[in-house]
């Protein structure tokens, strides 16, 4: 065998603190096994290298649970895995004809024989269509909730999206005014949610009874839904947006290696669209309907119109940034379809109706903003009895949140005092008049908000079912 430089150790002991998972290559023998070590709750692989006529050799590497997903869905090779962080030293161990640990050697990365060290494209090469084996399916299930924060952040970063914000006016350097920049990752987390719906029910609908295809989507939607942010720099705003990269109990392998590069999927074929030109829209989009189309492309429009700032993206650190262009009315027509309107609002013969503005004393209607007059009108349907929308809220950090459909509130006075509800979320409030009733929607709204938030964040709290279902609707309409 060749001469190998490293620290000699006792390695008898070795193979007896580890138990073989599965052997992943065989060639009249094993050349690549799976061992756990499950003392220590970790993973190695041992790849053959080298023999003589006593001894076969083998180069030792830990492997983390993301990087062995990884490996068995061909998307990173074992020369990527060594030049992992935790791999900077290795073991090299001989064992015998019996399987047992006859010598072994520390050995630092840099110093490995060139001989030994796996070549660039040693992928797993799985049959594209292959089925993960279940115990690994098992294996990645249960990692979702052993694997290490700090490995976790590295996993996602490893797959992230950066988007970059630069303003329009230089004004005030660099910076961005907070609530630019929560409007821009809620209008990407919108179309991001968006584009994973369309793309799943197309792709994956086939292997559900019907129905149950929505449960798998609610699944995918909570896991992945929303992105989480990685990485922020200084100056114009920088960030890394990731999904999540373990296994997904539930859902089938082939969805979930979808998932796992659907960010970047939705970069190549949404934020990375020519919006200037008169492009057909991504194949990928084609069967897309003209709701989920909406969903995707209007908060994407809204992102690239902005007067407040210019975005830019690229995957990797290495990679170009791609700039998101500004898009013309009449591009913008093509690829986010008109809202349809109503039928039963075609049927109706429409009348002239009063409409009662609810203005500070003094103030004239004529200097009422977009945003004041949608808080001031109350379209009057009965002396006792009104109606109005609520397009959006402010939540507790001074950001605005459009909701995705505008609710209908209705109005009503109650005595000397105001009555709002809106039923579907159980918002019902008290006010001296009707502005003061609508801003109890508005907490209301914040406290949701909130609620919703802190459940994301520990998704196994106990919650009762009529909460549950409140927050469900909520969300929908985030």
């Amino acid at each position: 065998m060749l001469h190998q430089p490293g620290l000699p150790f006792a390695a008898e002991g070795l193979t007896a603190e580890l138990t073989k998972f599965d052997d992943l290559l065989f060639y009249d023998g094993p050349l690549l096994s799976h061992y756990v070590h499950k003392q220590l709750n970790k993973h190695y692989l041992f790849h053959w290298v080298d023999n003589d006529e006593t001894s076969n050799r083998w180069l030792v590497l830990e492997v983390s649970m993301p990087h062995l997903f990884d490996y068995l869905s061909d998307d990173r090779s074992l020369h990527d895995i060594i030049k992992q962080p935790y791999n900077t030293k290795l073991l090299v161990v001989d064992t015998n004809s019996e399987g047992q640990a006859v010598l072994g050697l520390l050995v630092d990365e840099r110093q490995l024989h060139a001989d030994y060290v796996p070549e660039p494209d040693s992928y797993y090469e799985a049959a594209p269509t292959a089925e993960m084996p279940a115990h690994y399916q098992a294996l990645f299930a249960e990692a979702n909730t052993q694997v290490g924060h700090a490995l976790y952040l590295e996993e996602l970063r490893a797959k992230a999206v950066r988007f970059r914000l630069e303003p329009v006016d230089a004004s005030y350097g660099t910076t961005l005014a907070a609530a630019d920049i929560g409007s821009f990752l809620q209008r990407v987390t919108r179309s991001f949610r968006s584009f994973l719906e369309a793309r799943f029910l197309d792709l994956f609908r086939e292997k559900f009874i019907a129905g149950d295809e929505q449960k798998a989507l609610s699944l995918l939607l909570n896991a992945s839904g929303d992105p989480r942010a990685v990485f922020a720099n200084h100056g114009s705003f920088e960030i890394d947006l990731a999904v999540d990269v373990l296994h997904l109990a539930g859902l089938d392998y082939d969805i979930i290696l979808w998932q796992r590069q659907a960010l970047r999927e939705y970069k190549r074929d949404v934020f990375d669209f020519d919006f200037s030109a008169n492009n057909p829209l991504p194949e990928s989009l084609a069967n897309a309907t003209e709701e989920q189309l909406r969903g995707i492309f209007l908060p994407l429009v809204q992102i690239a119109n902005s007067q407040n700032y210019n975005v830019q993206t690229r995957i990797g650190v290495t990679d170009k940034y791609k700039i998101l262009k500004q898009v013309s009315r009449q591009n913008a027509r093509k690829v986010v379809p008109a809202k349809p309107q109503n039928d039963s609002e075609e049927q109706l013969n429409t009348v002239l109706t009063n409409v009662l503005f609810e203005l500070q004393e003094g103030r004239d209607p004529r200097t009422l903003t977009l945003s004041e007059l949608r808080r001031a009108v109350v379209s009057v349907t009965t002396g006792d009895e009104s109606a109005t929308t609520v397009t959006e809220f402010v939540d507790a950090n001074g950001t605005t949140i459009v909701l995705r459909e505008p609710i209908e509130v209705t109005l009503s006075r109650t005595g000397e005092y105001f009555q709002a509800i809106y039923e579907p979320l159980g918002i019902d409030t008290l006010g001296v008049n009707a502005r003061a009733a609508l801003e109890g929607v508005e907490r209301e709204l914040r406290r949701l908000l909130s609620m919703l938030q802190q459940y994301d964040e520990e998704p196994n709290q106990p919650i009762g079912e009529k909460i549950g279902r409140k927050l469900q609707l909520f969300r929908e309409l985030l």
